[in-house]
């Protein structure tokens, strides 16, 4: 049901009790006198209908297209900081690297040999590729 009709039927409503309160009819009043009552003050059955207004067309105004949306950020996660490169990569290098080092260390030199322990060998010839890395650390912190 529309609002119009609601309003519309809350009006007849509200008219036909109007109608009823003026007449102020008595409380012993008989079926043939209240027709007679109600003939007296007839109530409207319809209402006048006002023509709803109507509302002038809308030009639609011309919208220009949203920008299209921009690609999502991306996240690069920065590079990890690069590992000194060796200065060996086989036995030789290892080798050479070791007497340059026990040379520049001078007395110290023979703190190297903590170093071959501290990586878990006890000759400079067991120092496998995969203790490069942990091996050239400690000489290194030797020399600091």
């Amino acid at each position: 049901m529309s609002l119009e009709a609601k309003i519309e039927a809350l009006t007849v409503a509200v008219v036909q009790l109007t109608g009823i309160l003026s007449a102020q009819k008595p409380a012993s009043l008989t079926p043939e006198q209240v027709t007679a009552l109600d003939a007296l003050a007839p109530v409207p059955s319809t209402l006048p209908t006002v023509p709803a207004p109507v509302a002038p067309p809308i030009a639609e105004a011309a919208i220009p297209p949203t920008p299209p949306m921009p690609a999502p950020p991306t996240f690069v996660a920065p590079p990890a900081p690069a590992a000194p490169a060796l200065p060996f990569s086989d036995m030789k290098g290892l080798t050479d690297y070791t007497m340059k080092a026990f040379q520049a260390l001078g007395p110290r030199g023979q703190e190297i040999q903590g170093v071959l322990q501290a990586v878990g060998v006890a000759n400079l010839n067991e120092v496998t590729p995969d203790k490069y890395e942990a091996f050239f650390a400690g000489v290194e912190a030797l020399k600091a």
